[in-house]
């Protein structure tokens, strides 16, 4: 059985000549996955303003939209603004949209962009125009499909435009590992922040996950959302942290480990470096097999992917599984080639 993957590598976005930003990546990872031969791709879908809007301000989703931000404003994104940055961006966040409507549907969604970590309610930063995960969340909120949520942010840099986002919100839990010294300068607050010191290796960064991970399920979400990230590498001469890829691959392990621990049946001893969203399964009575070899009727299910554990994919992991029909969304996708209404007055 394949598996359906949202993408939006085909907005392009003009870059200045010696822009650092690795735009390219997107499609060289879709590109890779299609050899594979394991996954179907689908355009990721434009999320429109008034979804935006349930976690960023109205002003600031509209002047982004409109190409009215303020120099300041598009310097702090670190894009030049186009109309191809906005579709882009609205197709991130619409992936991930998708993704978790898939999730909820059948168990397993994927989007290969987003966890744009560092937007926050009325500004963007660090590469983020808007925040997939909150915007996700609150989107699931408003239509009263979860209760409690919770983020798991392992990338090598601190998810402050989450923790901004959430944090005097009691009913979203926010864990973010990352390097004490790297961007950003000026941290927020998370529900639970681990700071770790510059060439941190594998044993000390597990060691400090390990202690970290029972406080997400002591919170009892029921839904959570890991973004993973590669960029704690040695080799990432930015990162700052001395993980080797073995290391990386473990730190997935446990996490996974951890989350079958809590009554999810994990499908596979490898997946994919994802963000990824884990939602309680309301399932039936009758038993269910897991490719561990084992029957049991678990209040939560768990299924990965069993590609190779190092691509950048993005995951949404649903266990709230509805079987035969297929769920509608509000943010259709539009086609690269006409001028879509988000940009008429």
């Amino acid at each position: 059985m394949s598996r359906r993957l949202f993408y939006c590598d085909h907005y392009a976005i003009p870059l200045p000549p010696g822009h650092k930003f690795p735009m390219s990546k997107y499609r060289r990872v879709r590109d890779f996955l299609a050899e594979i031969g394991f996954y179907t791709f689908h355009c990721a879908p434009l999320a429109s303003a008034d979804i935006v809007e349930l976690a960023h301000d109205r002003e600031y989703v509209r002047q982004f939209i409109h190409g009215d931000l303020t120099a300041a404003a598009i310097r702090r994104i670190g894009f030049p603004w186009s109309e191809g940055l906005v579709r882009r961006t609205l197709a991130s966040v619409g992936g991930t949209l998708g993704a978790t409507e898939d999730a909820f549907r059948t168990g397993w969604g994927g989007n290969l962009a987003g966890g744009t970590h560092h937007a926050f309610r009325a500004e963007g930063s660090g590469f983020c125009v808007f925040n997939d995960i909150a915007v996700a969340i609150q989107f699931l909120r408003s239509q009263g499909r979860i209760g409690k949520a919770a983020v798991i942010d392992l990338d090598v840099h601190q998810g402050d435009g989450t923790a901004q986002i959430f944090e005097a919100d009691p009913d979203v839990f926010t864990l973010s590992l990352h390097c004490r010294s790297n961007f950003p300068f000026r941290k927020q607050r998370s529900k639970l922040d681990v700071e770790l010191a510059d060439g941190t290796t594998d044993d000390e960064y597990l060691r400090a996950l390990d202690q970290a991970l029972p406080s997400v399920f002591a919170f009892e979400p029921s839904i959570i959302y890991y973004q993973s990230g590669v960029d704690g590498l040695a080799s990432d001469s930015l990162g700052k942290l001395a993980l080797s890829p073995q290391g990386l691959k473990e730190r997935d392990r446990r996490v996974m480990a951890a989350v079958s621990a809590h009554g999810i049946c994990n499908s596979s001893a490898q997946w994919t470096q994802s963000r990824a969203a884990l939602t309680r399964w309301q399932c039936r009575r009758s038993r269910v097999r897991t490719s561990v070899r084992s029957e049991r009727t678990p209040s939560m299910m768990f299924f990965a992917s069993s590609t190779p554990w190092w691509i950048p994919t993005s995951l949404s992991i649903s266990s709230n599984a509805r079987s035969g029909t297929e769920t509608g969304t509000p943010f259709g996708c539009s086609g690269s080639g006409s001028r879509p209404d988000i940009f008429r007055s």
